[in-house]
């Protein structure tokens, strides 16, 4: 089958899309609306941690919860969707690609997991 692409054709919202940015040091994280609602409901936005491969030591996910405090905000522009800008110096750069679908493995009221679906250049500590 085939479908045919339209440039102005949006993701749906519920579905989490992530990008890569100024060249792999950024992650651009647009999370579903159920994510969505989940981190509006934390006052102090979200801590966000790697979660690190043991094997290949490249991103495997990252890991969102309720900050205590200063937290990363969910950000919005000109009312287009929500999202985050996750800094990848901790874990490398991040391969440049198109705009992924990224599986929320987990979406609950303390924690969202995120697969990360793209290769990184180098490992963690880079």
């Amino acid at each position: 089958m085939l479908v045919k692409y339209r440039r102005n054709e949006r993701a749906s919202r519920d579905e989490a899309m992530m990008s890569v940015l100024s060249g792999g040091k950024f992650l651009y994280y647009r999370p579903s609306a159920a994510a969505v609602e989940v981190i509006a409901s934390w006052p102090h936005g979200a801590d966000m941690e790697w979660e690190i491969d043991d094997e290949t030591r490249q991103p495997r996910s990252s890991h969102l919860t309720p900050a205590s405090r200063d937290g990363l905000a969910l950000n919005v522009k000109d009312s287009k969707r929500p999202f985050f800008n996750f800094s990848t110096a901790a874990v490398g750069m991040a391969v440049p690609d198109c705009a992924q679908a990224a599986e929320e493995v987990e979406v609950s009221p303390s924690r969202i997991v995120v697969r990360i679906p793209f290769a990184f250049a180098r490992g963690e500590g880079a």
